[in-house]
């Protein structure tokens, strides 16, 4: 990220900082590099949801892949730590509905859109199917993948 670079971020970037998934060591990096050790560090913002949507994968990681309970919690201590900004779902769930609508995508994603939307900034995602699906639309999407081949 570059220096004072402000997007917002989805739940597929941040769950990847808990997980041993494709590019997680990266998205640590990102956090590390941009947000928690930089003089100036970049503005991350999430809506309120992202905390719900990163506790249901982690629900799922114990329930059906064995990940620890007690590690599960202790990520999202974590998340909560970080202290990104995060808006109200209610702020946004009118112009979410509608993006959901016109995008034929969930309204949790919309919420996220809609974010990015009120911010006049990008939205960063790992989730590559909602990238095509606002290709060509007014919104902002950087796919996690094209931002670490531009910032590297």
């Amino acid at each position: 990220m570059k220096t004072g670079f402000s997007c917002v971020i989805d739940a597929s970037v941040v769950i990847k900082i808990f997980l041993q998934e494709d590019l997680s060591e990266e998205v640590q990096q990102i956090i590390d590099d941009n947000y928690l050790n930089s003089a100036e560090p970049a503005s991350l913002i999430v809506p309120d949801l992202l905390f719900v949507e990163c506790a249901n994968i982690l629900r799922s990681k114990v329930r059906f892949d064995g990940y620890p309970p007690k590690q599960a919690l202790e990520a999202l201590h974590y998340l909560r730590s970080l202290a990104l900004p995060a808006t109200s779902n209610a702020e946004l769930i009118e112009e979410a509905l509608a993006i959901a609508l016109i995008y034929e995508i969930t309204a949790y994603d919309a919420i996220y859109v809609a974010l990015t939307a009120q911010n006049n900034i990008p939205l960063l995602t790992a989730d590559a199917r909602l990238v095509q699906r606002l290709q060509g639309s007014p919104y902002d999407l950087i796919s996690i993948e094209d931002y670490l081949s531009t910032s590297t």
